[in-house]
C-alpha cells in the first residue's frame, strides 16, 4: 500500500508539473501570438497611413496638373516682382503704345509692398503705381485705352485725363494715366 500511495504521490506530482508546463507554454504562446497581432496591426496601420499619404499626394499632384493652365492664367495676372518683372512690363506697355501708335512716356514709377503682417505668407502680392503721358490721334489714344483695358494684368485706372493739344490745327490728344498693377513682392 506504500508503494502504491507512493507511486500515486509521484503520478500526482507528475501530472502537476504536466500542468504548470503545459499552462506555462500555453501563457507563453498567448503572449506570443498577442505580440505577433500587435505587430500585424501596427503594420496594417502603418501601411494604411502610407497608402492614404500614397493617395492624398496622388490627388494634389492631378490637382496641380489639372490647374497648371489656371494657375498660369493667375499668374499673368501679376507683375513679376523682380526688376526685370517691372521692366517687362513697362515694355509691353511702350509695344502696346506702339501698335495703337500712341507715344507712351512713364513718367512715374511707384513700388508698393504689402503689408508684411503674415510672415507665413509665401508669395506676397503688392502693387505698382505708373504715372503715363500719351500722346496721338483721338482713335488711337482709345484704341490704347481699349488694349491696355484687355491687356493680361490686373489693371485699375486711378486717373485719367485727356485733353486737345491746344496747338493749332493739332489733331493730337493729350493724356495722363495714373495706374495701379497687381505685382508679387521680391
Amino acid at each position: 500500500m506504500k508503494k502504491r500511495k507512493e507511486f500515486l504521490i509521484k503520478m500526482l506530482l507528475v501530472v502537476i508539473i504536466a500542468n504548470v508546463i503545459v499552462l506555462a507554454s500555453m501563457i507563453f504562446f498567448y503572449s506570443m501570438i498577442k505580440k505577433t497581432n500587435q505587430d500585424i496591426f501596427d503594420l496594417e496601420t502603418e501601411l494604411l497611413d502610407w497608402r492614404k499619404k500614397q493617395t492624398e499626394s496622388s490627388l494634389i499632384n492631378d490637382n496641380l496638373d489639372d490647374t497648371a493652365r489656371e494657375r498660369y492664367k493667375i499668374n499673368a495676372y501679376f507683375v513679376k516682382g523682380d526688376k526685370v518683372g517691372v521692366a517687362n512690363f513697362i515694355e509691353n506697355l511702350e509695344n502696346i503704345g506702339k501698335v495703337s501708335e500712341v507715344t507712351v512716356d512713364v513718367s512715374g514709377l511707384f513700388l508698393k509692398d504689402s503689408d508684411k503682417t503674415n510672415t507665413e505668407e509665401i508669395v506676397e502680392v503688392g502693387s505698382m503705381g505708373l504715372n503715363l503721358k500719351i500722346m496721338g490721334k483721338w482713335e488711337n489714344v482709345i484704341h490704347f485705352l481699349k488694349l491696355l483695358e484687355v491687356a493680361p494684368y490686373r489693371i485699375t485706372f486711378e486717373k485719367v485725363y485727356l485733353e486737345k493739344n491746344s496747338a493749332e490745327n493739332s489733331v493730337d490728344w493729350n493724356g495722363a494715366f495714373n495706374i495701379n498693377v497687381m505685382k508679387l513682392s521680391e
